[in-house]
């Protein structure tokens, strides 16, 4: 026997006691076993020779036994305003595509789902209108990790554009669902995300002047100023002959340099759009980018506090510089990975350099060792993050 399976998913969308039955028609070739037809066109085996081969035709309606299922209405106590349907249990990621802009840009806010649950019926996180932002409806893509689509990751990506210059932030992400396990609402939230708005280029306009051309080669004297107008239809206008144009032009220095840098400028456009596109379509983008800013504040505060002799701060500088090397490399949030987490991304001996560093830090954190000579530690670091 063959039996052949189809995985269904279903979201009901009222409560209360509900039929779950399918029916479909399928077409079938079944033999023919007939023994009332003519003998002559019989094979020995029972049948007719082209029946037994070919069969025959029939259309069949196959349905399920009937089944109910209860479905059970979502509590109205303790639901968040953030709830739009999502039902299972996700995980919230927010980010940007870059943390500086000028006025009127428009910059990439991505807030990526994780988890199980109906990601169908889940809608994008909604932002309140704000003076200092214009945004968009989001862009959805889902990328399911199951064969049903129940699991995986749901992206949308907002279009903001700033509308004024300063520091400015983009708005607190909030999101809710319903986990059935604990049956109880659950909502998440992201804090806001500092941009630094620049004013546009060229905003500061010329004044006009209103001073009239002087005529060339004129010794007329005019009893007041003569308008643009005026001056343009009194030029002393003479056609030069014309320009014989042929093949000789596709030659000249000026058309083969306008044609190259028209194709520069082309090939320069397509290739900012293609990483453009590549980096809207990565996930873990927002999050090396945030991790290189902060990877770059945290190597800046150690090597301070190394020249001070601060070993306190220098470790726990350090610290954070390595795990955010950590989250670059693996484009995964690793800001609270400890030393076991990060070696293992290494390979001796900056593994064994990492569980060192390590295990001073914490000895200085908790034990209150008095400050030591930093170099051999300084150098065990830049080994760390060089390996990473």
């Amino acid at each position: 026997y063959r039996v052949l399976t189809w995985p269904l998913t279903l979201t009901p969308v009222r409560s209360g006691e509900q039929a779950l039955e399918f029916e479909f028609g399928l077409t079938a070739r079944v033999p023919d076993r007939d023994r009332n037809r003519d003998s002559s066109r019989r094979s020995p085996f029972g049948g007719s020779m082209l029946e037994d081969f070919f069969g025959r035709t029939e259309r069949l309606n196959v349905a399920t036994d009937a089944h109910s299922i209860n479905v059970r209405p979502l509590p109205e106590a303790g639901r968040p305003a953030s709830f739009s349907g999502a039902i299972g249990e996700f995980s919230l990621e927010v980010g940007a595509d870059t943390d500086q802009a000028q006025q009127g840009e428009p910059i990439m806010h991505s807030v990526v789902l994780r988890g199980h649950g109906n990601f169908e019926r889940i809608n994008g996180p909604s932002f309140p209108q704000h003076d200092h932002w214009r945004h968009f409806s989001p862009e959805k893509k889902f990328e399911p990790s199951d064969s049903l689509g129940l699991s995986g990751n749901l992206r949308f990506d907002y279009i903001f554009v700033p509308q004024q210059s300063g520091s400015l932030q983009l708005p607190e992400t909030h999101f809710s669902y319903f986990d059935p396990v604990q049956e109880e609402y659950i909502e998440l939230s992201a804090p806001p995300l500092p941009v630094e708005v620049a004013a546009p280029a060229g905003s500061a306009l010329q004044p006009p002047t209103s001073h009239a051309p002087e005529l060339p080669g004129s010794d007329l004297e005019l009893s007041r100023s003569l308008t643009a107008e005026e001056a343009f239809l009194t030029l002393d206008y003479r056609p030069r002959p014309a320009r014989p144009i042929g093949l000789a032009v596709l030659h000249s220095p000026a058309f083969i340099a306008l044609n190259t840098g028209t194709g520069i400028l082309i090939l320069g456009s397509a290739i900012a759009l293609s990483i453009r596109k590549r980096r809207r379509a990565d996930p873990t983008y927002p999050i090396r980018t945030a991790a290189k800013q902060a990877l770059k504040q945290a190597r800046q505060a150690y090597q301070q506090a190394a020249q001070q002799g601060d070993a306190e701060a220098f470790y726990r500088s350090g610290q954070q510089a390595v795990r955010h090397a950590a989250t670059i490399k693996t484009g995964h949030p690793m800001q609270s990975a400890e030393s076991a987490d990060i070696a293992a991304l290494l390979s001796d001996p900056a593994a064994q350099d990492c569980r060192a560093f390590f295990a001073a830090a914490y000895a200085h954190r908790f034990g209150r060792h008095s400050p030591s000579n930093l170099n051999a530690a300084q150098q065990q670091l830049d080994n760390i993050l060089q390996a990473l």
